[in-house]
């Protein structure tokens, strides 16, 4: 009688080696995809403060401008002509150190930083603004804004406010129509922001 005997083969076959890479590498990918997302989505979340943050800044310097006036009993809209202008934060470490070395081809809001308080905010220089470049993020400070601070991190935005006096209509008083806009690298419009300041004065 003849005997038969059974052997069972260790290891894996070719296939089942093939599957098993797949599903690895399967695997390996989908982590990779979404490791990537999530710094992408970090930095465009981070992107957009910053870029509120200088859509702001614009709008409160305008704002700014208006109470001063009212507070010295000057017009409303003193200072405040109608055009395109810069935005930029200079940061000073002490008032004594305050330098207005603007361009004249340039209109900057200003505003003069000295122990992290604004202490006064230039008048708008009379020329258009070339560029509307933005100075950059001071990191140290949070959202504040600066060009003098050594921590200051440049951004790849532009921010230009427009000012235009809209006169009275019926029933309702003059005002001046302030957009902010903020534009990516690319240049393209990626924020606006728009107020309407009316004169305070009795």
């Amino acid at each position: 009688m003849e005997k038969y005997r059974c052997y069972t083969q260790q290891g894996f076959t070719l296939t089942e080696v093939l599957v098993a890479l797949t599903i690895f590498s399967l695997g390996i990918v989908a982590v990779s995809g979404l490791t990537v997302n999530f710094f992408s989505q970090s930095r465009h979340i981070e992107d957009e403060s910053i870029a509120v943050d200088i859509m702001r800044t614009g709008i409160e310097a305008a704002i700014h401008m208006r109470n001063s006036n009212v507070m010295n009993n000057a017009n409303y809209d003193d200072r405040l002509l109608d055009g395109d202008y810069c935005v930029e934060y200079e940061f000073q470490r002490s008032a004594t150190e305050i330098d207005f070395n603007a361009k004249d081809d340039d209109k900057i809001f200003r505003f003069h930083r000295s122990n992290n308080s604004v202490k006064s905010l230039n008048t708008l220089l009379s020329s258009s603004c070339t560029d509307y470049s933005f100075s950059g993020l001071e990191p140290d400070i949070g959202s504040q804004l600066g060009n003098e601070s050594p921590d200051t991190e440049t951004t790849m935005f532009t921010n230009k406010v427009s000012i235009k006096p809209i006169s009275a209509s019926g029933s309702d008083p003059p005002y001046l129509q302030i957009i902010s806009s903020v534009s990516g690298d690319q240049g393209r419009e990626i924020l606006r922001g728009e107020l309407h300041l009316y004169d305070w004065n009795p």
